[in-house]
């Protein structure tokens, strides 16, 4: 008697541990038998040739289970929960990277709002880093400026619930994205004769410069163990300086011959903030 006692106590830990082939309810009214986890849903189907073949179907797909035991469960779609994201840190510092190789130095804040959208902001101090443009310049001219530029963005991300159905990690400020935003530059530019002869004075030629641009961005930022990232995009819009007089305005660059255009590109490295 106590053989048989100690078997059937055996038998009901087994099945309690083991994961069942559990009854699945699925959105398109069709039950199968499957297994429940915490994030998916492995279903086992018969193929014509006896061969059973494994699909996974994630928590949107299912409205609901039963299991071996009789209980039913309901699923929600994991990957629009908080939990996916709370552990991720919402804030991000970036520096423009390649900025001190043209005379200024961008740096950028970026916020979450919500899964799938952000906000940035940049700010460029022109006057600080290397002006490159001596050593390639075709003419004998000098350019040097000193000022501000400010960029306000609005990020449509790709959401983290994308990466999730693609089994790849996820994080609230990772993927692909859309950035409208306005680009405000205003600085002091000062041009003057690259060469002349000794014991004269080079002229110069001083210019307040305000221009502006509307552009729409496309761009891919990558994460890091939570900590680190990379931000890369390019874009195209509107834009002008008030006088039409140069094309490079730090913060974007406009057209040839002063056409209306406006185009920006940038490579952004930064941390995330708690």
């Amino acid at each position: 008697m106590k053989k048989i006692y100690l078997l059937a106590l055996w038998s009901f830990f087994l099945v309690t541990l083991s994961p069942g082939r559990d009854l699945n309810s699925r959105s398109d009214k069709r039950s199968t038998h499957c297994i429940l986890t915490e994030t998916e849903i492995k279903e086992t189907r018969r193929g014509p040739k006896q061969q059973d073949s494994t699909n996974i179907i994630v928590m949107k797909a299912a409205a609901g289970g039963m299991t071996d035991s009789g209980r039913h469960m309901v699923h929600t779609d994991s990957a629009n929960t908080d939990q996916l994201y709370s552990e991720n840190r919402t804030r991000a510092v970036k520096l423009h990277f390649l900025s001190p190789l043209t005379q200024h130095v961008g740096l950028a804040y970026e916020k979450s709002i919500r899964p799938g959208a952000a906000y940035e902001v940049e700010l460029g101090v022109i006057g600080l880093g290397f002006n490159t443009r001596e050593w390639y310049s075709l003419d004998d001219e000098t350019n040097t400026s000193t000022g501000l530029y400010i960029s306000l963005g609005y990020k449509l991300i790709r959401p983290p619930k994308a990466y999730v159905l693609q089994g790849k990690d996820a994080h609230i400020l990772k993927g692909s994205y859309l950035k409208p935003q306005v680009l405000v530059s205003a600085y002091r530019n000062i041009q003057e004769e690259g060469e002349v002869p000794i014991g004269e004075v080079a002229e110069k030629t001083e210019q307040n410069i305000l221009a502006g641009a509307i552009i729409l961005s496309f761009g891919q930022q990558a994460v890091y163990d939570n900590t680190f990232l990379i931000d890369w995009s390019v874009g195209a819009g509107y834009g002008s300086d008030v006088d039409r007089i140069r094309n490079f305005h730090y913060g974007f660059i406009t057209g040839i011959n002063q056409t209306p255009f406006a185009f920006t590109a940038r490579l952004k490295i930064g941390f995330l903030l708690k």
